[in-house]
């Protein structure tokens, strides 16, 4: 994890997003940080301090140069991807399906996969980072899929258009502008 939260902070860093965007999403980042190692039960609902530091960080990403916002993506992607569970945005709640619907509003696909039990992101702000900046992706891809806190494992096959998850074609498609 410790790993993961420096690459986050370095493509923070890259962002260059306004500090009074930068800092509630740094803040969900630290509370990830602390939190994570500590012996907790998930929560009942969705943390939406977390949905609206997302919300303000990709509003803020958007009119950046290209080479920054696709670091804002890869960044708030993976704040996202160790999130998740965390603040209790994989869940079936009320207030986690209002958390999906609003970060469905920002491009974002999270589902429950029936067949493994299991919440999945799509990696939607990393495929975006991809298509905006692919010298970025290029560079950023290995790092970046490395596997999940669930100890899952994502890759992208651009040659056939798909995005793994663990070895296996997850369903989803990579836009053919990659």
């Amino acid at each position: 994890m410790d790993g993961r939260l420096r690459d986050i902070r370095a493509l923070v860093a890259m962002a260059g997003v306004d500090s009074s965007h930068a800092a509630p999403f740094l803040a969900q980042l630290d509370r990830l940080a602390v939190e994570a190692y500590a012996d907790r039960t998930p929560p009942k609902e969705a943390d939406m301090t977390f949905v609206s530091a997302l919300e303000q960080w990709i509003a803020a990403a958007h009119p950046l140069p290209d080479g920054q916002r696709a670091a804002s993506l890869l960044a708030a992607d993976q704040l996202l991807e160790g999130g998740l569970g965390h603040f209790g945005i994989a869940a079936h709640s009320p207030s986690a399906d209002s958390a999906q619907k609003r970060l469905a509003a920002l491009g974002v696909g999270i589902f429950f996969n029936d067949a493994d039990a299991d919440w999945l992101y799509t990696h939607s702000w990393l495929v975006e980072a991809a298509r905006i900046d692919k010298g970025a992706a290029r560079q950023e891809f290995p790092q970046i899929l490395a596997p999940c806190p669930s100890g899952r494992r994502y890759a992208v096959d651009r040659e056939a258009g798909v995005i793994l998850l663990d070895g296996h074609a997850a369903g989803f498609r990579l836009p053919a502008t990659i």
